[in-house]
């Protein structure tokens, strides 16, 4: 009996501690409502392929209208969309015809498209010959064609085809104030091709300029032993066959 009354006031003292620590907590209801969270939602698959539909169609039609705007503007300049597919292979032209044309797209220093009235023509300038793809002054001799003649409206003496269709002769720029020049001449002239050694109807201009140019070493002949294309094109031809 001693030790119940202290043991009772213990327990009591720690009961009602303990009741003090929690009066203050707000207490837990089982029947209280939790909060709820929306799942995010998602686009219905349908109309994500109708999406993705519609974008790849626009895509593809921005892509095809970049192809034409580069196909009309760079890729077709000789201004005419005719088709060479009329110069039958193999036929020779009338002797000397004459044809005028713009001057289109530039293959080479000595060879380019031009459109006349009728038709599209693959053209080789007569008694020159310029540095082939690889060779030094291939770029400066094409880029001499396409920056003083391109787009200009020309006279051409064709002389003839040959069994790929491509046409032969001699072309001629004439400017505003009635200076004629002849575009063969003149690329001899600024030392951008070799005389090829053709006769024909003021070969000897050409033969004469040729020999001047090598002489003051002018464009490709300030180079030391400058390769002649045929020669150049021959080596070329055997490395592939293995010659």
């Amino acid at each position: 009996m001693l030790f119940e009354q202290p043991l009772a006031g213990k327990v009591a003292n720690c009961s009602n501690g303990r009741n003090d620590k929690i009066a203050g907590r707000p207490r837990f209801r089982l029947d209280a409502e939790r909060p709820t969270y929306s799942k995010p939602t998602k686009l219905n698959s349908d109309r994500q392929n109708i999406l993705i539909r519609r974008a790849t169609i626009a895509l593809m039609a921005i892509i095809m209208v970049a192809i034409l705007v580069f196909y009309v503007v760079v890729g077709r300049d000789d201004k005419m969309l005719i088709s060479y597919s009329s110069v039958p292979a193999g036929v020779r032209a009338e002797s000397s015809a004459q044809l005028f044309g713009y001057l289109g797209r530039v293959w080479g220093g000595d060879n380019f498209e031009f459109g006349d009235a009728n038709e599209l023509h693959y053209f080789y300038l007569t008694g020159v010959d310029c540095p082939e793809p690889g060779q030094p002054f291939y770029d400066q001799s094409k880029g001499f064609l396409t920056k003083n003649f391109r787009h200009k409206w020309l006279e051409f003496t064709s002389d003839g085809y040959d069994d790929w269709k491509r046409e032969f002769g001699r072309a001629i720029f004439v400017d505003e104030n009635g200076n004629a020049t002849d575009i063969g001449l003149s690329l001899i002239e600024n030392g951008m091709a070799w005389y090829d050694g053709n006769e024909f109807e003021g070969a000897q201009a050409y033969r004469a300029a040729f020999e001047k140019a090598k002489r003051e070493k002018i464009g490709l002949w300030a180079q030391p032993n400058p390769v002649p294309p045929w020669e150049f094109y021959h080596r070329q031809q055997a490395s592939v066959l293995g010659e």
